[in-house]
């Protein structure tokens, strides 16, 4: 952000300057043709028109100066944005590959993620079945048994009492 900034300031500044050296090329144009009128004008005298002339041939060499010195600065600021452009260019091409590289990098993750997931399912599930089997070899009696016992329990109950329904049906049915 603060290259665009940069850029954006001596765009600025060329623009202006290549105004202010066209401004100063029609003031150094209109001196000239002033110059040449009171060169073709004869009516005043010679120390008059002299002196005239001496003022414009002054004005002209500052302008001149001044457009040589604006034609400086347009130089160095086109060394200046070409430079910029270049801090751009190379920092866009930084940017490019640490983007690059971080793709890389995370597809490089990711698939040795997948490889060892891949790899360890099996391991896993032979580890878990051996898990299981201990389990209900030592410890399912244990935790399981309280259960069962209830529920033969109950289920006893219900055949005692289908039994006794059964016989009083009997005892009803051979009355």
């Amino acid at each position: 952000m603060y290259y665009f900034f940069r850029l954006l300031l001596f765009l600025t500044i060329f623009f202006n300057l290549s105004y202010a050296n066209n401004n100063t090329t029609n003031e150094l144009y209109k001196i000239k043709l002033e110059l040449q009128s009171i060169k073709l004008n004869n009516q005043n005298t010679n120390n008059n028109q002299e002196k005239q002339i001496i003022n414009i041939q002054n004005s002209i060499k500052k302008l001149e100066n001044k457009i040589n010195n604006q034609d400086i600065n347009q130089i160095k600021i086109s060394k200046d944005l070409e430079i910029l452009n270049n801090e751009i260019i190379s920092q866009n091409t930084r940017k490019n590959d640490i983007s690059m590289y971080l793709t890389i990098f995370g597809s490089l993750i990711t698939i040795i993620v997948i490889f060892f997931s891949f790899k360890n399912e099996g391991v896993a599930r032979s580890v878990a079945s051996e898990e299981i089997k201990d389990w209900l070899s030592t410890k399912a009696n244990e935790e399981l048994q309280p259960q069962i016992d209830e529920y033969l329990n109950k289920l006893i109950d219900e055949k005692n009492d289908i039994l006794k329904k059964i016989k009083e049906e009997a005892k009803k049915l051979q009355v």
